[in-house]
């Protein structure tokens, strides 16, 4: 081997070493800079991020049976928030452990229309209220595969939702005011599968998930007795391209399908089946531990479902 070849080899090797070094001596508050597109599929070993994320939306058309936007019938308005607290837990680099608690403010307002003119009020008939806690829900997920150079990572997880919120109306004063329920009165399973991979500036994702619903005992509308239900069940699949436009800007585009079977009411199915295609984009920015995103949900189609824009507003910090 010539001089010249071997100086060639021995600075490979040293340069690989010095690479592998680095790699081993990444701090752990630079891990907690990381941003959505670069960070890894689980949190860090005894990482906690605190989130809150809020979603609104004006609900005013839909997607019918047979797949059309129309108008929500009747002189109605209808508003739909929600604020949910979360917590990530890094058990270890490869283990997750996350906690949900969503705060539910619906509120839908019925009118009757006095006169077609402008200057003429409308009466307000009935207010319907859905202001309380929500289904809690909490969960593990595992990276399965680590990321490798030609492989994505796979993540499965699996989430339990409990039926902590109100399942009942309550307060009923007539079929326009009530307090409406803030939770489904049922236990669900959910179990999904992650895989990721990561090409900087982009990085690439699809999860598919699968939601059991285990049926309860509710009253479903005012003045109904109690009966025996089961919601369908419920699967989605998401695919999400995502990339950066600066160091500490990022935006992720998430493409969602999703399905619900029919509802079975004292042992007999009742309802539609529905299905909605979502597209979510976000945009992330990154300020050290600290992440601020916002977007929309744009239902692109469906059927049985909402037609009307969501928008999403997402704070994190990781301790």
């Amino acid at each position: 081997m010539s001089k010249r070849t071997t100086i060639t080899v021995l600075s490979l090797l040293l340069s690989g070493n010095m690479l592998a070094q680095v790699e081993e001596q990444f701090l752990p508050s630079e891990q907690k800079h990381m941003t959505a597109v670069t960070e890894p599929a689980t949190l860090g070993k005894g990482f906690v991020r605190m989130g809150l994320n809020y979603s609104y939306c004006t609900i005013k058309t839909i997607f019918n049976n047979e797949a059309e936007k129309e108008l929500v019938p009747g002189a109605a308005s209808e508003m739909s928030n929600s604020i949910f607290l979360s917590a990530q837990y890094g058990i270890t680099n490869r283990i997750e452990a996350s906690l949900y608690i969503p705060y539910v403010m619906d509120k839908i307002n019925t009118v009757l229309l006095v006169d077609y003119q402008i200057t003429a009020p409308a009466k307000l008939l009935g207010e319907v209220k859905g202001f309380g806690l929500g289904d809690v829900y909490t969960g593990v997920k595992a990276q399965a595969i680590l990321e490798q150079e030609w492989w994505p990572s796979v993540t499965v997880g699996t989430y339990l939702k409990l039926p902590t919120g109100r399942k009942s109306p309550s307060n009923v004063i007539d079929l326009n005011q009530y307090d409406k329920a803030t939770g489904s009165g049922e236990i669900s399973l959910e179990i999904n599968m992650q895989a990721r991979k990561i090409v900087y500036p982009y990085s690439f994702t699809f999860l598919s998930g699968y939601e059991y619903r285990f049926g309860g005992m509710k009253v479903h509308a005012p003045f109904e007795e109690v009966k025996t239900f089961k919601s369908g069940n419920f699967y989605y699949a998401i695919g999400g391209i995502n990339f950066h436009l600066n160091d500490w800007i990022c935006v992720t585009n998430d493409l969602t399908y999703s399905y619900k079977g029919r509802n079975t009411l004292e042992q007999s199915l009742t309802g539609n089946i529905s299905s909605e295609l979502l597209w979510t984009p976000n945009i992330h920015f990154q300020i050290k531990r600290l992440r601020l995103a916002q977007g929309f949900m744009v239902p692109l189609m469906g059927r049985n479902a909402g037609a009307d824009p969501r928008y999403l507003l997402i704070l994190q910090y990781i301790l």
